[in-house]
């Protein structure tokens, strides 16, 4: 294999896994939307040998199984009409968990005064990983607070963040 068609190829996966998160996000905020709960989060991996699409649902005053067994079959029926994902897959419906990731604007707001991690790409104030107390979302930046000290981190510049337990 030469060295430039794996970069090309893995490209292309990633192309495909995210039209397919598009597309399936679409979809399910669309229902979640009308059973009142919202998306946390939507990946779309292999894993062990099979494609598995996990959705990560919320709502006010939190998720119980019954809620996620009803999603799980609402979703998959929808899924199987509109036909997005080609091939066998794997659908899991859960809650985001004590570490819920922090997604949109609106969460960096909701879970003011908790602790966070908070990943960025480029390096903010020296640094890319952040553990602290979120202190909120304003004019595109949000605050954190690491022993001590308020770090300003621009929204576009965070790769990942989570609730920390």
């Amino acid at each position: 294999m030469k060295s430039g068609l794996r970069p090309a190829f893995l490209f292309k996966m990633q192309e495909w896994t995210n039209k397919i998160i598009k597309q399936a996000e679409a979809l399910a905020n669309s229902l979640l939307l009308a059973e009142g709960m919202n998306l946390v989060d939507i990946t779309y991996r292999h894993e062990r040998g099979r494609w598995i699409l996990a959705l990560f649902i919320d709502k006010e005053g939190g998720v119980a199984i019954e809620d996620c067994v009803a999603i799980s079959r609402e979703f998959g029926d929808l899924l199987d009409i509109k036909d997005i994902i080609p091939g066998p897959y794997s659908l899991e419906v859960s809650s985001p968990g004590l570490d819920r990731p922090l997604k949109r604007i609106e969460d960096f707001n909701r879970f003011k005064e908790q602790k966070v991690r908070i990943k960025t790409g480029p390096l903010v104030e020296g640094r890319r990983h952040f553990k602290g107390i979120l202190l909120g979302y304003q004019d595109g930046i949000v605050r954190v607070e690491v022993e001590d000290t308020v770090y300003d981190i621009p929204y576009g510049s965070i790769e990942k963040a989570r609730l920390a337990i």
